[in-house]
């Protein structure tokens, strides 16, 4: 790490890289969520559809 010659720059410096580290980790954990399957049925809608009921179909989410 460098040192500035202003703090008050060093400190901006500090923030952005930290910001930065963050939305990186944030992007990955992003796409390994994308790659994964669902962990539980409820983190994914079925789409129910019973052509005898005559209604709209319904979505389960249990």
């Amino acid at each position: 790490m460098t040192i500035a010659k202003n703090q008050n720059t060093f400190a901006k410096r500090n923030r952005e890289m930290e910001k930065k580290r963050k939305a990186d980790e944030k992007r990955d954990d992003r796409r390994k969520r994308k790659t994964e399957e669902p962990l539980s049925p409820q983190d994914s809608a079925v789409l129910v559809v019973d052509p005898d009921d005559g209604n709209p179909p319904s979505i389960d989410r249990s």
